[in-house]
């Protein structure tokens, strides 16, 4: 019984991380999107027709497309933040390395690096933290702990420990939920930079979007932070509560 509450509320919270952004995107695209393009600003669509029953599955469908941008959102940055960190490794052994060692140079290239989507992951597994819960696994009479990857080592302490799943469900959830955000909020800046070099009109452009738009790029970064607290701390929470 047990068991079949958890597989629940598993559920619930899969259909809610997905439901939430993709609702989001809707009420978004409803407000910039010009309104020659939708009918009678219900985006698209006509939900007098259908009630209100489509509006859930296209926004369950809508939560998957912001997820695999997501996806593609991270990785994308994971790979130029490895180039930059190549790059500056080889400018540090060249005639540019009084640049590359300059003190504000370095503070922007660190905070840069910290970006990394692993970067939380490179720091913890070198600490003492995680070294104890390696020696507790061990103390269990678990082999080969020291030729686990990460995940290994947290997954088994999960098991361990299931008390301690409605927390990380909990900021893994708020992690996401930063995260499709902040994708929605960069898919929005990009449509309007796509829409001055090119002739069709398909965004809102009055004064107080312009003002939207430009409020929504410093708080891309902003998001990504909250995202990255919160998913670091769902990461580090098994591995913190050792039993």
């Amino acid at each position: 019984m047990e068991d079949a509450l958890k597989s629940v509320k598993e559920f619930i919270w899969d259909i809610i991380g997905y439901l939430i952004p993709g609702f989001l995107l809707i009420i978004v695209f409803n407000l910039i999107i010009e309104p020659k393009l939708s009918i009678e600003n219900n985006f698209f669509f006509d939900w007098k027709l259908f009630q209100s029953y489509p509006i859930v599955v296209v926004s369950y469908a809508f939560g998957y497309i912001i997820y695999s941008l997501t996806i593609f959102k991270i990785k994308v940055q994971n790979f130029f933040i490895d180039i930059l960190s190549k790059l500056t490794d080889y400018l540090s052994n060249s005639w540019f390395k009084i640049i590359v060692k300059n003190k504000l140079v370095q503070y922007f290239i660190n905070d840069l690096k910290s970006k990394h989507s692993n970067y939380w992951k490179f720091k913890f597994v070198n600490s003492p933290t995680y070294k104890s819960a390696k020696d507790f696994l061990k103390s269990k009479s678990y082999t080969e702990v020291d030729n686990m990857e990460f995940n290994e080592v947290r997954n088994i302490l999960m098991s361990r420990n299931p008390e301690m799943d409605q927390k990380v469900y909990t900021f893994m959830f708020r992690s996401s939920l930063f995260d499709h955000i902040s994708t929605i909020s960069l898919l929005i800046c990009i449509l309007v930079s796509i829409q001055f070099f090119i002739e069709l009109k398909f965004i809102k452009t009055d004064l107080i979007f312009k003002v939207f738009y430009c409020v929504l790029i410093p708080i891309i970064p902003l998001l990504g932070n909250s995202k990255r607290i919160f998913y670091s701390i769902a990461q580090r929470l098994p591995i913190s509560n050792l039993k």
